[in-house]
This record gives C-alpha cells, structure tokens and sequence, in this order.
C-alpha cells in the first residue's frame, strides 16, 4: 500500500456515500488485507483473474452482492484458525 495515501479516509468517504467499493490487489496473503475484510466492501478481487471471472465480479458487485476471490480463501482460513 502506499504510504503517502490515506486508505481508510477514501474507503471512508466513499461507504459514507453508500458507493459500491472493490479492492484489487496483487497480494492475496497480505495479512494487512484482513483489516479491509472487517470493513466489508462489496468485493476482493485479485490481479490474477481471467476476463470472464472479473466480469462476472463486477457483475455481482453492481447487483448488491458480495465477491471475494477464492485466491483469498488461504488468508481468510488462517485468520479463522487463530
């Protein structure tokens, strides 16, 4: 992440709009990622993901539904474990 932008204060302003947010990272283990998982955006997407997969993420995503890519399921797993 980078340290010259303030994260939480965009991720804020935006759920205050009620606007539908995704985070698309490179990092699926990134255990920093866990912080975001607790402020429940509408989807997790990873850089990895083929055309049709990102698609019909979105696609989810503006329906009102959740996404999260499986390639999170490790983090989210380990998180649980502890």
């Amino acid at each position: 992440m980078d340290a010259q932008l303030d994260y939480w204060r965009v991720i804020n302003h935006y759920q205050r709009r009620r606007d539908k947010l995704v985070i698309w990272t490179a990092e699926p283990t990134n255990r920093k990622l866990l912080a975001l998982f607790h402020r429940n955006l509408h989807g997790y997407f990873f850089e990895r993901m083929d055309t049709g997969e990102l698609i019909a993420a979105i696609r989810n995503v503006f329906r009102g539904e959740r996404y999260i890519d499986p390639a999170f399921s490790a983090l989210l797993l380990a998180a649980l474990a502890e």
